[in-house]
Order: structure tokens, then C-alpha cells, then sequence
């Protein structure tokens, strides 16, 4: 036949095969007979038909099928900041490393278990059994032809129809009022007493703050960032330390190094004064580290003046009328000082709502007194306690790590701004090393607030630390949405003038001068914060973390390049 046969018998031979099969191919979703078969994987090689010359059998080769590598992301280059010459930084504020931006610090809290904070309970609420606050009436001292700043307490005891042991302390200059000793028919006899303008009974207050062990504060860290995440930083070290401090409290141990020798004994006005030879200031000691502790105070440089007013036991309570000694001393201090120093008081303590506590209070603004108080731990309207309802106090109220109202913080209208007070990382009274606890309470928030005012005040008087404070607190759309009468404190307004890169915009060039001819210093990535310094036109002139200033385009296309602080709304700064 021959080699031509052979090749004809072949090409018939496959149209055969291409025919049966053109035949038999029908589709199962046409021919109802048909059943699908499940699919099979597929083999690990194909069979491939290569025709080769006719001279030449053809050949079935096995071929391997092409191996599909897994895709891989590749990590975006790291831009290093070009070499330039110290910078000077605009308004002395200060941007953090955006890769401590980006990679938030660990709880500060974790292994913890934290225990209850301190709140009113039961007794608490009761007065204090045949003790009194008597007010005086200088208008009839006067009258009668008496100066109450040099009579004896004697000749006092024997006007208001009692013994002169009954009179624990005459506040002579400020509060005008006596404290003492006496019997309900005694007490309304002075009620009726011309001298007298009116009698208060003493009622109990207390430390409003709890503990649990061990240090690192994310508190410290939420005092300077309009918003989160936390980035493991505060700048401790800024502030012009002009003002006096003084800490109502349990008492201070001054043995902590965190003090560095910076708080100083005011007074003692507990009866009886307590044995402070075991461990016992311990409320004392954690407010003055959140105010004025080198590693945990909001103000590290702080000097406090101690004066104490409640007893060194934290769960009990302490009376009213101790506070108002203390508030006397405190004035006649710095009337007798005449230095102009802008003073701040801290009370973190609460006691149920007191007309006298308030007064006092008022007695303290009235004098260029400064004073922050705790809302309170009882979950309930701060309006309803003392010095807390005080309407020229500063009332402060607790947020925690997540910007959440923690349980126990006191609310309300008379609530003037919140602060960290969850978990802060504070000293508490020991012998030895430092011993580090996680306190919580509205404690903790107000002596925050109390340092941050301590390293920020140049002006005395109250009007002047409220003005401070509501101009460098952050607004609730950075922080807390749909509150907008909620006020966050921060040690600077840094929040007027921050940006960030929008996620929409991508990285974003920052350029040495404004136009697109200038040089590219560095591309800023997203979230970046910029601090804003002026804007021409559609540029804006910026600095970053770095140190590094630049200018950046910003067009008005609709293509939002900066947003605020908590990355929703427009950037502020723009607008200024």
C-alpha cells in the first residue's frame, strides 16, 4: 500500500472518530436522558496532540501544566526623611511619630483584676450626731461692738450659750463660721442667737476613687490626642509651672520617689489626727501621683501642698466641717503669700449635697481659688452631691480606655468636663520601693485635670482655668458622638490645628515649597497627622511628626485630602 496509503487510511480514521463524536456530544441540559457526572479533579498532567511532519508517527507527549504561584503583597517601601536642619516647630506643638500612630501601645491594665471604687453608701448619707457648722453674722459682731478676729474662744463659747471645750476651730477671716460640739437643744437655741446667721449640721464625705496593682498609664496618653488610637506618648515635660496646688485629701506619703521631694505638709484637719506610721494615706498619695508624680502625674513638676481632711482609711468617711478648717487655712495662707500665683484646689472627695460644702466653695472662687472637684462614684446625678453641685467648681467626670462612661462616674448637668478615670496608673503609701496600683474613680479624672491646670495656668482666678480648659478640651464629635455638650480634657488645643490624610486620598506628596514644581521632601501615608500652619490658595503649608515642614496640595475639587482628628469630619484648621 504504500506510505501515501498509509496517511490516507490515517486522515480517515480520525474523521470517523471527529464524526462519532460530533454525534454522541449532546448536551445534558437538552437531552433529558442525560445524567451529569460529578466532576473529577483534574489530572496532574494534560495529553497534548502535536502534529509533526507526515514522515513521522504521531506522538502522545505528556506535558506538565504550569504551576500557579501564590500571590504575594509587597510591603510598601519605607520612605526615610530627607536630611534637613533643625526645623523650628509652630506653637510649640508637638506631632507624634506616626509609627507609634499606627501600632497603639498594649493595655496598660492587662493581668489586673480591678476592684470596686469608692462610693456613698448607707450611713454615709447620715449626718454627723451633735456636730455643727455655725455661720456667723459680722453685721451683728459689729453692732455689738465685737471683732471676731480677736475674740477669745472663750468669750465666743460664752455668747453662743456653750462650753469653750465645746469649740473644735473658729474660721475668723474667710468662712466666718465656728465649728463645734453641741446638743440639738443648744444647736436650736444658736439658731435663734442674733450673732448667728445660720447652723449647719456636719455631714460626712468621702474619697471618691478605688485600686488595683501596677503602673503605665493610658490616661496620661489620652490627655494629648484628640481621638483614637493611643500612641504611647505624652509630652510631660511642657507647662510654665506657675501655680500653687493644694490637695484635699487623706494625707500624702511625701517618701515616694515619684514625688522627688515636690509635695509639702499643709495642715491637719482630721479629728482625731490619725496614726500615719502604717499604711494609710493611701487615697492621698494616688491623687497626688496622677497630679504631680514624675512618671504618672499630668503635671510632673507639680509642688502640692498637702492638707488633710479625710481620714487615712479609705472606706470611711470624713466630716464637712474639716474640709471648711481647710478651706480657711488655705486662704489665709495665700492672703498672707500676696504673690498673685494662680492657685488651684483638688478635691476628690463627694459627700451628699451640703449648702455648706457649696459655699465654701464659693468662698474659695470668690478669693481667686481655682477648684476641682470628682462628679462622684455613685452612677447617679452629680447635681445631688457635694462639692460636686458647687456652681463654680470645676466637676469633672470619668471616661475609660475606650472613651466609654465607666459605671460608676457620676453625670449630669453639673458635670463641666471628663477625664480619664479608669484604670490610671498611680503610687500608692508603701515603705520601700514604689508600689504602683490602677486606680479608678472620678478621683483619679479631677487630680488629672487638677495637674493639667497646675503646668498650663499664667492667669489667677477660676473664670481663667474654666477658659483654659473649655479651649483646650476636645469637642464631642472627636470622641464621643451625639453628645455635643461633652467636653474631653487635653493638656493643649492641639485638635484647632491637626489633620489627617484622608484614606480616599492616598499617600500625599509633601513638597518644599507650594506648586507642583517644588521638591518632594516625603510622601505622607494615609492617616498621617499634619499639623496645619497657614494655606495659599489650594496649598497648604504643614508640619509632620518629624519635625518637618512642607506644603501640600489641597484642591478643591471635591476630593477631600484632610479630614479632623477623628477622621469623619472636615479638617478645622483649614478654615483658620
Amino acid at each position: 500500500m504504500g506510505w501515501r496509503g498509509a496517511i490516507i487510511g490515517l486522515v480517515l480514521c480520525l474523521t470517523a472518530l471527529s464524526g462519532a463524536s460530533a454525534q454522541t456530544a449532546i448536551p445534558c441540559d437538552v437531552d433529558p436522558n442525560c445524567e451529569k457526572k460529578p466532576e473529577t479533579q483534574k489530572p496532574r498532567f494534560e495529553f497534548e496532540i502535536r502534529l509533526r511532519p507526515v514522515l513521522t508517527k504521531p506522538k502522545i507527549i505528556l506535558k506538565p501544566s504550569p504551576k500557579v504561584k501564590p500571590a504575594t503583597v509587597k510591603k510598601p517601601p519605607k520612605i526615610a526623611p530627607p536630611k534637613t536642619a533643625a526645623v523650628q516647630k509652630p506653637r510649640n506643638l508637638k506631632l507624634k511619630p506616626q509609627a507609634a500612630v499606627l501600632k497603639p501601645p498594649l493595655p496598660s491594665w492587662i493581668g489586673l483584676t480591678e476592684l470596686p471604687v469608692t462610693k456613698l453608701i448607707g450611713d454615709d448619707f447620715a449626718d454627723i450626731a451633735g456636730q455643727y457648722i455655725v455661720d456667723l453674722n459680722p453685721a451683728a459682731f459689729a453692732v455689738a461692738g465685737l471683732d471676731l478676729l480677736t475674740i477669745t474662744q472663750a468669750d465666743l463659747a460664752s455668747r453662743l450659750g456653750i462650753a469653750p471645750s465645746q469649740i473644735r476651730s473658729i474660721q475668723r477671716r474667710f468662712m466666718l463660721s465656728v465649728v463645734l460640739r453641741a446638743s440639738p437643744e443648744e444647736a436650736a437655741a444658736m439658731a435663734r442667737n442674733p450673732l448667728v446667721r445660720t447652723v449647719h449640721v456636719d455631714t460626712k464625705i468621702k474619697a471618691a476613687g478605688g485600686t488595683t496593682p501596677r503602673p503605665l498609664s493610658w490616661g496620661l496618653d489620652r490627655l494629648d490626642l484628640p481621638s483614637l488610637p493611643l500612641d504611647g506618648q505624652y509630652d510631660s515635660d511642657a507647662g510654665d509651672y506657675q501655680t500653687r496646688l493644694y490637695l484635699f485629701d487623706s494625707g500624702v506619703d511625701r517618701r515616694r520617689a515619684e514625688f522627688e521631694g515636690r509635695v509639702k505638709f499643709g495642715a491637719n484637719f482630721v479629728q482625731p489626727i490619725p496614726d500615719t506610721s502604717g499604711k494609710c494615706r493611701e487615697h492621698g498619695t494616688e491623687m497626688a501621683s496622677l497630679i504631680g508624680g514624675h512618671t504618672t502625674g499630668s503635671a510632673r513638676k507639680a509642688e502640692i501642698v498637702d492638707i488633710v481632711v479625710l481620714p487615712c482609711t479609705r472606706n470611711k468617711t470624713g466630716a464637712a466641717s474639716s474640709l471648711i478648717e481647710g478651706a480657711e487655712w488655705l486662704l489665709i495662707r495665700e492672703a498672707d503669700a500676696g504673690d498673685g500665683r494662680p492657685v488651684v484646689a483638688n478635691m476628690s472627695l463627694a459627700g451628699k449635697w451640703s449648702r455648706k460644702i457649696n459655699d465654701a466653695v464659693s468662698i474659695l472662687t470668690n478669693n481667686g481659688v481655682a477648684v476641682v472637684v470628682a462628679a462622684g462614684n455613685n452612677a447617679d446625678d452629680a447635681c445631688r452631691y457635694s462639692p460636686a453641685s458647687a456652681k463654680d467648681a470645676v466637676t469633672v467626670a470619668a471616661t475609660g480606655p475606650n472613651d466609654e462612661t465607666p459605671g460608676f462616674s457620676n453625670y449630669g448637668q453639673c458635670v463641666d468636663i471628663h477625664a480619664p478615670g479608669r484604670l490610671l496608673t498611680a503610687v500608692t503609701e508603701g515603705i520601700g520601693a514604689d508600689e504602683y496600683v490602677a486606680s479608678s474613680g472620678t478621683s483619679g479624672a479631677a487630680a488629672l485635670v487638677s495637674g493639667l491646670l497646675m503646668r498650663s495656668l499664667k492667669v489667677k482666678g477660676p473664670k481663667a482655668a474654666s477658659q483654659w480648659l473649655q479651649a483646650a478640651a476636645a469637642p464631642s464629635q472627636f470622641w464621643r458622638k451625639g453628645k455635643p455638650d461633652f467636653l474631653l480634657a487635653q493638656s493643649r488645643a492641639a485638635w484647632r490645628y491637626v489633620c489627617r490624610v484622608d484614606v480616599a486620598a492616598g499617600p500625599i506628596k509633601l513638597r518644599a515649597r507650594p506648586g507642583p514644581a517644588g521638591k518632594e521632601l516625603m510622601a505622607l501615608p494615609v492617616q498621617s497627622l499634619v499639623l496645619v500652619e497657614e494655606t495659599a490658595n489650594d496649598w497648604v503649608r504643614v508640619t509632620v511628626a518629624d519635625g518637618i515642614r512642607g506644603w501640600i496640595a489641597v484642591p478643591q475639587k471635591g476630593l477631600r485630602i484632610l479630614t479632623g482628628p477623628d477622621k469623619t469630619e472636615p479638617c478645622e484648621a483649614l478654615s483658620r
